[in-house]
């Protein structure tokens, strides 16, 4: 329930919200604001009931996803569209072939030497090269050589190679995954690498933004969260995209744990007890 001078909002999502103690509650309070207009919010039906009138009329929803941040009080910093990088659209080509290839990419993720390599956020990623079962891989300057299962890939010039390489490759592909269903008119305002920073603050140089977001959309209605893991799921990982939901997306936000590789069946469990956090493998 949330209170100021202007508005007095009931928000519950259950069918038998009359029937519980706390709506009782937050009737009782809505009374002694007679000056105010109290009403409920129907996150499954999509319907407001003004409570004093019991007039119910459809929810319209917001308009774009950043109205959903902006009203939890953050700024959008990174607006996540697809173009901002050209090189994505570049290396589409090569985003379907690593999904195809992923059992490569899981081995060079076991290589210790791999796993030694650090991105520091905000500065320019330092030369690499590795080389795996099925795999050779070097960068320099922006430039890249990649031979993949015996395979020469032409890979577009870019600087952020080595973050793609460790999972960016996997926000681009499960972006590629649910444009169908915006362009469908099913989602709208699909967005990649959003970030965000408290409402009227900037965020000095180097410094982190206090959310990025692999992929998010919505339907209008809710706003649905996107964590994309190429590599092993952990307990973290799920935490951090609950705690996402209820900070950024509210009550009826939904979130999507979209993975590369089989999770272990512990966290599968946690996941099918999930409300809010689906499990996307497409294995």
């Amino acid at each position: 329930m949330l209170i100021n001078k202007e508005k007095l909002i009931v928000l519950n999502s259950t069918d038998s919200i009359r029937h519980k103690l706390m709506f009782s509650g937050a009737l009782s309070a809505c009374n002694e604001f007679p000056n105010t207009e109290s009403f409920y919010f129907d996150i499954k039906q999509n319907n407001i009931t003004f409570l004093r009138t019991e007039v119910t009329i459809p929810f319209k929803g917001l308009k774009t996803i950043d109205d959903f941040f902006t009203i939890s009080g953050y700024d959008i910093i990174t607006p996540g569209y697809w173009n901002d990088n050209p090189v994505r659209e570049a290396r589409k080509e090569l985003t379907l072939k690593l999904w195809d290839k992923r059992n490569i990419l899981e081995i060079l993720y076991n290589d210790k030497e791999f796993r030694a390599y650090k991105i520091t956020y905000g500065k320019p990623e330092l030369p690499f090269k590795f080389s795996v079962k099925g795999l050779d891989v070097e960068y320099k300057g922006g430039k890249v050589s990649l031979i993949l299962d015996g395979e020469k890939v032409k890979v577009p010039d870019c600087k952020d190679f080595a973050a793609y390489l460790g999972g960016g490759w996997l926000e681009e592909y499960a972006y590629l995954h649910f444009l169908p269903m915006v362009q469908s008119g099913q989602f709208f305002d699909l967005r990649i690498g959003l970030e965000i920073f408290p409402s009227g603050k900037k965020p000095a140089k180097g410094q982190m933004p206090v959310g990025e977001f692999d992929c998010v959309y919505t339907d209008g209605k809710r706003l649905y969260i996107v964590e994309c893991k190429a590599g092993v799921v952990k307990q973290d990982h799920i935490q951090k995209l609950e705690n996402n939901l209820k900070t950024y997306g509210g009550i009826a936000a939904m979130g999507v744990l979209f993975t590369a590789f089989p999770i272990c069946p512990a966290l599968q469990d946690r996941i099918n007890r999930s409300t809010s956090i689906q499990l996307m493998n497409l294995r």
